[in-house]
């Protein structure tokens, strides 16, 4: 997310782990000098929507970071991006739906968890917005990011870069990145 949000003077951040990826790993010499998030009742709903409204207000390119449950709860929005042409890229966080709920003490009951908390897309996310006339670019690879985000920033046109994340990759980072800073800062106290 660094390269993303960086080449941005806005970006509206989703909640669930979007907005928590921003805060607690990207450097806050990194973050957009504006940042929007929808909180309380909205949750994950509308966030492309607002991302749309806020393009269409200022005079710069806008950054939308949400995950794929969030891109799916605001497809209406995401063929609206088509119609309107804001200055907008929407990035797609691709990691198998529900994230934020692999922290939970659910994830470990497979049965349950994939039900009713993992809630995986049952859409093919790149090949929609296609469909809806939007220029799609795909990473897969830490080292793609820079290139897609330089060229999505520099774009007049708007456009979704989906950002596939293995689940169980990002999990295992965070575990281990958590467990590090849990030992540093207990080597402090």
């Amino acid at each position: 997310m660094r390269f993303a949000v960086s080449r941005y003077e806005t970006a509206v951040v989703a909640s669930s782990l979007p907005i928590r990826h921003l805060e607690g790993w990207v450097p806050l010499s990194d973050h957009p000098r504006r940042v929007v998030s929808n909180r309380g009742l909205n949750g994950i709903d509308g966030t492309i929507a607002t991302a749309i409204g806020v393009a269409q207000s200022v005079d710069h390119a806008v950054l939308a970071v949400v995950g794929d449950v969030a891109c799916v709860h605001d497809l209406g929005a995401l063929a609206q991006v088509v119609a309107e042409q804001p200055r907008l890229t929407v990035m797609v966080i691709d990691n198998g739906g529900g994230g934020i709920f692999r922290r939970l003490p659910i994830a470990q009951h497979d049965t349950a968890f994939e039900r009713y908390f993992q809630t995986k897309p049952a859409i093919d996310l790149a090949r929609t917005a296609k469909g809806i006339g939007l220029q799609v670019t795909t990473v897969t690879q830490f080292d793609e990011l820079e290139e897609a985000f330089s060229s999505a920033s520099s774009s007049v046109a708007p456009g979704l870069v989906l950002v596939r994340v293995d689940p169980a990759q990002d999990q295992a980072w965070r575990n281990s990145s958590d467990g590090a800073a849990r030992a540093l800062v207990a080597g402090c106290l």
